[in-house]
């Protein structure tokens, strides 16, 4: 895990809480299905939510990312960048962040489980 390069340690658990419980809401009317992350099968489904830039930048608030069991949130990343090159413009700004807590994107570490919502967090404006 890694300290948010963005804003104020105290403001970490509200705006994450505050992104979950607005994404929640609106998951299943918005949510889209991504068939080229890969078959079913030994696959683990994440929900991968889209915030301000890179939203902009993939042209969507979330999707669903069917993956191979036992794989990291950097691994993640690297696949993100296949599907939506665009994002290549925030790599060395953005952060995801993993059941709620920040990691690096290079943190091989932290293995996604089927159900995990991963957020890619661009830099935030103001204070």
């Amino acid at each position: 895990m890694v300290a948010n390069p963005h804003s104020k340690p105290h403001s970490l658990c509200t705006f994450i809480d505050c992104w979950y419980a607005m994404v929640s809401a609106n998951l299943e009317k918005e949510s889209n299905t991504d068939s080229s992350f890969g078959p079913e099968g030994r696959y683990v489904a994440v929900t991968v939510l889209y915030f301000a830039k890179s939203a902009e930048l993939t042209g969507h608030r979330s999707e669903v990312a069917l993956l191979p069991v036992a794989t990291s949130s950097g691994q993640l990343w690297a696949r993100l960048l296949e599907l939506h090159p665009s994002l290549a413009a925030l790599q060395d700004q953005v952060v995801l962040a993993v059941r709620q807590q920040y990691v690096a994107l290079g943190d091989q570490s932290i293995i996604l489980a089927d159900g995990d919502e991963v957020a890619v967090v661009p830099p935030l404006s103001g204070g």
